[in-house]
């Protein structure tokens, strides 16, 4: 198993090297697999839109991601769908709020026949005082009027999920896309926040195309190799241009809670 390349508390938070813990692919070492594994894909990959997108509708690459990807966690639950991960007293959120920074979760909620299945993505949105470039202080109080003072619908009406297949099928190609979409609009997208944390619970199966997009992925999950990010939404000159908040990748993992040795059990301590 690829031994963990990132802090020491990240590392502690996410168990690295117990039964069930997702390693992280270190690119820039030629010996660790890259099979089972996550993510942290650049975000100049992606295309976001430009300063005068209101203007001329074009996007350019963006900038280096905000937050720092702190790692992936998969759960699985026969009974109920695990949510509000971040109020679990002994969960991974738990070990990593701390004075650095605000722990951002995205929790895709899976359907399966047999579990629910959730797919936890955790980054550390740094703190405002640690920021220099005046883009990343403008879109870091975004981040918390996001967290602190919108409404439900307002979060759903800005938050953007971008996806990217990078290598996979036609048809797994076909059923994701790279056109970036309202995650509140697309799929049900709960909210929930504590102290030193916020959540996104993301219900995948109330959308029918989600679901059945999920399906082909299921079907052929272990060739495959995909990128999300997500952005809030530039509607107006001073929220342009956008930049990525976050990125994960997802490489050759397995979708099957039967079967997959990275799908855990939901337990108290996750």
């Amino acid at each position: 198993m690829a031994q963990c390349k990132d802090s020491k508390r990240f590392c502690d938070a996410f168990k690295c090297g117990t039964p069930g813990y997702l390693p992280r692919h270190d690119p820039d070492a030629a010996e660790t697999p890259r099979w089972g594994t996550y993510g942290e894909p650049l975000a100049e990959a992606f295309m976001v839109r430009g300063a005068n997108y209101l203007k001329d509708r074009k996007k350019r690459p963006s900038g280096p991601a905000l937050c720092k990807l702190a790692g992936v966690d998969m759960l699985k639950d026969a009974k109920k769908p695990p949510l509000k991960l971040g109020e679990r007293p002994n969960g991974i959120c738990s070990r990593l709020v701390s004075s650095e920074g605000l722990v951002f979760v995205v929790n895709m909620v899976l359907p399966t026949p047999s579990y629910y299945v959730s797919a936890a993505i955790y980054w550390i949105v740094p703190n405002a005082s640690t920021l220099s470039d005046p883009a990343d202080v403008a879109l870091r109080a975004r981040v918390q009027e996001f967290c602190d003072s919108l409404t439900d619908q307002q979060r759903d009406d800005v938050m953007k999920i971008v996806p990217r297949m990078v290598e996979g099928p036609w048809v797994a190609k076909h059923a994701v896309g790279q056109k970036p979409a309202l995650l509140g609009h697309a799929i049900t997208t709960a909210y929930h926040s504590g102290p030193g944390w916020f959540e996104m619970d993301v219900d995948v199966s109330s959308s029918s195309t989600a679901a059945g997009a999920l399906r082909i992925l299921k079907s052929c999950s272990k060739s495959l190799v995909m990128d999300l990010a997500f952005v809030l939404e530039g509607q107006t000159p001073d929220a342009l241009p956008e930049k990525i908040l976050g990125t994960v990748e997802w490489n050759h993992f397995d979708l099957d809670p039967d079967n997959s040795p990275v799908i855990k059990v939901c337990g108290e301590d996750n």
